[in-house]
């Protein structure tokens, strides 16, 4: 009997490494060698929606807010804006008293047209003092003072045009310009006040709210969340190419 039992396994296990071999055999035959290389598909990179919708807390913030404050002193004569009120850029919110800057530019330009009128004066004196000196009428220590004369009030023309163009930005400054869009905030000075330079607390506060910003934070358990879901969206994308094609 025990020998019996032998037999029967060794012939189990003989029928067991035939049928091994031939379906490895078989299945060696039944693979086929590629005739290329392996197609690839590519796709441009563009921006989508991720299809997530997560709660959280945020801030939102204007993407700018310029304080408006006086850079010259005097009265405030004129408040062109109300709360609340959307300005584009280069509007004219307020006004300050000109007229005292005004004078001032107009004294420069007196100033300046006065030593202009000396100068050329003095410039002619030269020329003559030159001929006279050349002709020994005079003594070139005489031209050359007169040569210095005139280069001083060449200096002091110059003076003027910088006194003349510090006078006109002065007199800008009374005209207060929005230099962005935005939406003015609550008037902090009324008409009729006195407003200096050297104020803290301005005029009024313009926020630009196009573009506006938005901060907030998630948890980094959801990074997986947005993975998948921007791994979900490139998917679809490159099927509905591939289904283009």
């Amino acid at each position: 009997m025990r020998r019996l039992w032998i037999i029967l396994l060794l012939i189990a296990a003989a029928i067991g490494g035939t049928y091994a071999y031939s379906h490895r055999d078989s299945a060696q035959k039944s693979k086929k060698p590629l005739d290329g290389p392996l197609p690839v598909a590519a796709i441009a990179v563009s921006a989508h929606d991720v299809p997530i919708y997560l709660d959280g807390i945020g801030t939102v913030q204007a993407s700018a807010n310029v304080a408006f404050k006086p850079q010259v002193d005097g009265q405030l004569i004129a408040v062109n804006f109300t709360e609340g009120q959307d300005v584009e850029a280069g509007t004219v919110l307020a006004q300050i008293d000109p007229r005292f800057y005004q004078a001032a530019l107009d004294q420069a330009l007196a100033k300046q047209a006065q030593d202009e009128a000396n100068l050329a004066n003095a410039r002619i004196d030269l020329a003559r003092y030159a001929k006279l000196a050349a002709n020994a009428y005079t003594s070139a220590q005489q031209a050359d003072t007169q040569r210095a004369s005139v280069a001083q009030l060449v200096a002091q023309v110059a003076g003027d045009q910088a006194q003349i163009d510090t006078a006109r930005v002065n007199l800008g400054y009374t005209n207060i310009v929005s230099p962005v869009a935005g939406r003015v905030g609550i008037r902090l000075v009324d008409r009729g006040n006195i407003v200096h330079a050297g104020d803290t607390t301005g005029i009024c506060v313009i926020a630009t709210l196009r573009p506006i910003n938005v901060i907030f934070t998630l948890p980094q358990q959801n990074l997986q969340l947005a993975a998948r879901a921007t791994c979900a969206t490139n998917c679809a994308t490159l099927a509905r190419w591939v289904s283009a094609c």
